[in-house]
């Protein structure tokens, strides 16, 4: 059976703010398994390689398992203009809405905190 050979072991939401990666979050199967993490480094790479990507977002991995081998794969992008926290801290959860609807709207970014560091 084909269904044998990948399925869905874990799948986990990144969080995008600005380019940078804040957090991944699981919100289905196994919490033993981990991401690869060069994996999501070259996906974020990618991520930053759109010109018009959203400054507030998530980017969703899964890791599957094929052929008796775990990977970690890239799901889906989402714009954060109306993305779920999925457990992200609620201080960057504001910050990545408040990112997006800022580009959205074409204003300054009050939550923008990253001219502080």
């Amino acid at each position: 059976m084909k269904n044998k050979e990948k399925r869905l072991d874990y799948i986990g939401r990144g969080f995008i703010i600005y380019d940078e990666l804040v957090d991944i979050r699981p919100y289905r199967g196994d919490y033993h398994y981990h991401f690869d993490a060069e994996v999501v480094d070259q996906i974020v790479e990618a991520f930053r390689t759109i010109r018009e990507r959203p400054m507030g977002g998530s980017l969703d991995f899964a890791v599957i398992e094929k052929n008796g081998k775990l990977q970690t794969v890239f799901l889906e992008m989402n714009d954060g203009y109306s993305l779920g926290s999925y457990g992200l801290v609620p201080i960057q959860y504001a910050k990545l809405v408040s990112a997006r609807w800022s580009q959205l709207l074409n204003r300054t970014d009050e939550f923008d905190f990253r001219k502080m560091r």
